[in-house]
């Protein structure tokens, strides 16, 4: 009798036992999928090229659950946005898990993305300087004296500024060149222009000799031929419409005017003389330019890759879901 009263307390608690797990397993499932959402709305936002409405979503998908696919997710939203710092950390984070499925099957493409992030950043070795002394880059403090470790910058020219003691010791305009590590003495007197001793590092950080950080890049050049073919082609295209534009006045008053019925007429004369040259101009000036338009066009398709809003030409970046991969793509000057 005592174990048949008992049946009952024994399925009420198994009961709850089991309405408990199922209520703490949909509790951690509910977190992932919501996370899963917000990745797939910053997917399609960075379709339609809102990248940094993306970045928003991603970041907020890593906050409900911080997972691989989300901060890798991040990381390709930075890299269109030209973030390339917080990129190349997001990336080789998310590259880490090396066992999370969705890492796994994307892995060639993130390792791509790392190694265009690359190009855009090099190393700034300081030496150098009083001990203690804080280093600012470009206004933001990195740390004091001896850093023990090499800056991540972003390539271009930034200011070092060394102080102690609320005075300002050094300040010095350095060249950080991409794919390079540049050194600076932050103790001795700036001889040569900052940034010029360089060696190079390759994708895997090997060390070997490289160009001076000062020269300018190829890209650069291109660039300017670029643009001086784009603006050629609009000043030919203009001289051309309105070199029409006089032909077509010339051709009316000639027909105005009965010059087919009135040969030798000098005014007749000059109204198709001026008329041919007019044609003859304006068709010249329209093929020239758009020739030149087209030669701009190739240029800026085929330049090298500088930033994601430093060039004219189309600028493809990966966007990749759990389901299937693609890229967001825009004409960006």
């Amino acid at each position: 009798m005592f174990a048949l009263a008992m049946l009952p307390i024994r399925l009420a608690a198994r009961a709850l036992v089991c309405a408990s797990l199922i209520g703490w397993a949909s509790a951690q499932a509910q977190p992932a999928q919501d996370a899963d959402a917000l990745i797939k709305q910053g997917v399609e936002l960075r379709r339609e090229g809102k990248d940094q409405a993306a970045l928003e979503q991603f970041r907020r998908a890593f906050d409900v659950a911080p997972t691989p696919r989300a901060l890798a997710q991040m990381a390709l939203a930075e890299q269109a946005l030209g973030r390339w710092i917080d990129a190349e950390a997001h990336v080789g984070k998310a590259l880490e898990a090396a066992q999370d499925p969705w890492i796994a099957k994307y892995r060639d493409t993130l390792e791509q993305s790392r190694a265009k992030i690359a190009e855009h950043l090099g190393t700034l070795a300081v030496t150098g300087g009083p001990d203690g002394a804080e280093l600012r880059v470009d206004g933001q403090a990195v740390g004091a004296l001896p850093l023990g470790q090499t800056l991540r910058l972003p390539a271009g020219v930034v200011t070092l500024e060394l102080t102690a003691s609320g005075r300002t010791l050094v300040t010095r305009t350095v060249s950080i060149a991409p794919g390079l590590v540049t050194h600076e003495d932050l103790g001795a007197p700036a001889a040569t222009p900052a940034g010029a001793n360089v060696s190079e590092v390759g994708a895997h950080g090997n060390a070997g000799v490289g160009n001076d950080a000062g020269a300018p890049t190829p890209r650069s050049g291109r660039r300017k031929v670029a643009w001086l073919a784009t603006w050629s082609a609009v000043g030919l295209g203009a001289v051309g419409g309105v070199a029409l534009v006089v032909r077509e006045v010339e051709a009316r008053r000639y027909q105005d005017e009965n010059c087919p019925l009135m040969a030798g007429d000098p005014s007749c004369q000059d109204h198709y003389s001026t008329g041919t040259t007019a044609r003859n101009l304006g068709i010249g000036a329209l093929i020239a330019g758009g020739a030149l338009g087209a030669t701009a066009a190739v240029l800026f398709l085929t330049m090298p890759d500088g930033g994601a809003a430093s060039d004219g030409r189309v600028a493809c970046l990966p966007a990749i879901d759990l389901g299937h991969a693609g890229a967001a793509c825009a004409l960006r000057f």
